[in-house]
């Protein structure tokens, strides 16, 4: 339990510092209508929202995961403001959520994070939304999705020692 409270102020204290000690892009216009995306995973197509941040890029790219079905690409309203504060921001929802295709399980869900940030590194992603991809960074909004987050990226980046 303790573990759990500790994940979702850490969540909320990373979103803060984001919001306030945003970088020199700060400031900038944006129009705050994000635009419409689809992208594969696993031979389905996964459907979300791309906010792209005003001004000049290449930006970092925030990619928001959802704990829950919650609305259609918005997790409190993080992609119109982080827009504004100078990221590129994706949302989208898991497979069988929504307008997304397939069926709704962890290790779908799981899967498709690879699948979005594949998404964000391709070159129509790079060139439409101006994305810098030596910079994504996660947000997720759930402390039982970044738990399993940690521990699937944790497996397939470490190497055994």
């Amino acid at each position: 339990m303790k573990k759990s409270i500790f994940l979702i102020f850490k969540t909320l204290f990373v979103v803060l510092i984001i919001l306030i000690y945003s970088p020199v892009l700060k400031g900038q216009t944006t129009s705050g209508i994000p635009a419409e995306i689809f992208f594969n995973h696993d031979d389905i197509q996964l459907h979300g929202w791309f906010y792209k941040a005003g001004g000049t890029g290449p930006f970092p790219t925030v990619v928001l995961l959802h704990g829950s079905v919650g609305q259609d690409g918005a997790i409190f309203n993080l992609g119109e403001r982080l827009s504004k504060e100078g990221f590129n921001v994706m949302a989208y929802n898991y497979p069988g959520l929504w307008r997304s295709e397939g069926s709704v399980t962890n290790l779908s869900a799981l899967g498709s994070v690879q699948s979005a940030i594949n998404f964000v590194k391709s070159e129509y992603a790079m060139q439409t939304f101006d994305s810098d991809t030596s910079d994504i960074i996660l947000i997720v909004s759930s402390p039982r999705i970044r738990l399993q987050v940690n521990h699937f990226f944790k497996l397939r980046f470490e190497t055994p020692s």
